[in-house]
């Protein structure tokens, strides 16, 4: 399990729990970080 760290706004992180297969967000804030790590070429997952 992997504790990913997405940033987002000026100064700030948000946090994704992956476990290779399935991940979670809690309260993103902002879906834009969380979106783009979906969509990257990386990203097996699409279960969020």
């Amino acid at each position: 399990m992997k504790l990913i760290p997405l940033p987002a706004f000026q100064d700030n992180y948000l946090w994704l729990l992956h476990d290779g297969q399935r991940a979670l967000v809690v309260d993103p804030g902002d879906a834009q970080p969380v979106l783009a790590y979906r969509n990257a070429p990386a990203c097996n997952s699409k279960r969020f």
